[in-house]
């Protein structure tokens, strides 16, 4: 495709581009035969994945070409308890405009998924596929997703679930841009702690180390066990906050659950966020909470 694509976050004035692809893919879908997305009016979850910020567009300069619906937070109806903690990224609600079959661009979609996830330092995509739709899973298999198992929840047509685990962010096709602009706030700290052999949770950072600081408010729980919230000071070092659907974790102690922290009501269930050390050089360092949607 020779004209240059944007992929960004919808805004409510992407509602009627985002319906009109959704609509018509359900038209193609039940004159192909096929019941998947037929028994469901989209209009209020569009509405709704807007506002939560878990829409997304692909669109060139002049037509929106597809839409997708990206988040941390799991479908429980076919995710374990342990997967949901995990930390990885969901898709679903997939679709691409109809006058544009043939063109690769679920694929692109996928392939765009799967760099907003490594971005955000997510590990893992993850999505629900109808099932017995062999097509589907051909189509997803091709695409490097591993098959993990079928689940049949009486309520729901889909259930077939897919998910690549990958390490680094995948190459895109040159004359894509994924707009994403995040706002930094500074979080207050408690203190700033010299840094030693390893810090209050037994666990030693990297090397270039030299202090860290003690988020204030946030504390880390599992099991009745209370850990404080901990930034070493280096700038390349980012602590990834996500929702999983029914607490908010942190990077690697996907076991414990945030709690106690008065920045949460200002954060989207669902956008990844960041706790990231920075230096200012008229007044000495802190941390910062980075992401989408702040203001």
């Amino acid at each position: 495709m020779s004209q240059k694509l944007t992929f960004a976050r919808a805004s409510e004035a992407d509602f009627s581009d985002a319906m009109e692809i959704i609509t018509s893919r359900v038209k193609w879908l039940g004159d192909s035969g096929s019941r998947q997305w037929n028994s469901r009016d989209f209009s209020d979850d569009t509405h709704e994945s807007i506002a939560a910020g878990a829409t997304w567009i692909l669109r060139d300069e002049t037509t929106s070409l597809g839409v997708i619906n990206m988040t941390t937070i799991a479908d429980s109806d076919f995710w374990t308890d342990q997967e949901q903690r995990q930390p990885a990224l969901y898709f679903g609600r997939m679709a691409t405009h109809i006058e544009a079959r043939g063109k690769g661009l679920g694929a692109l979609l996928l392939q765009l998924a799967r760099a907003y996830a490594a971005q955000n330092q997510l590990p893992r995509v993850r999505w629900d596929v109808w099932r017995g739709n062999q097509g589907l899973y051909d189509f997803y298999q091709g695409q490097g997703g591993k098959h993990l198992r079928t689940v049949e929840a009486t309520h729901r047509g889909s259930g077939a679930l897919f998910e690549i685990a990958f390490r680094s962010v995948p190459a895109l096709p040159d004359g894509i841009d994924i707009l994403d602009p995040r706002e930094r706030i500074e979080v207050p700290t408690v203190k700033r702690i010299p840094f030693l052999a390893e810090d209050e949770t037994g666990i030693g950072f990297r090397d270039g180390v030299s202090h860290y600081h003690q988020v204030e408010g946030i504390r880390l729980s599992s099991d009745g066990e209370d850990l404080p919230m901990t930034v070493p000071n280096i700038d390349a070092v980012a602590q990834r906050v996500y929702f999983s659907g029914s607490d908010w974790h942190v990077q690697d102690f996907y076991e414990y659950s945030i709690s106690g922290w008065s920045n949460l009501p200002e954060l989207k269930e669902g956008v990844p966020y960041f706790l990231e050390h920075f230096t200012d050089g008229a007044r000495s360092c802190g941390v910062h909470l980075v992401g989408a949607n702040l203001y």
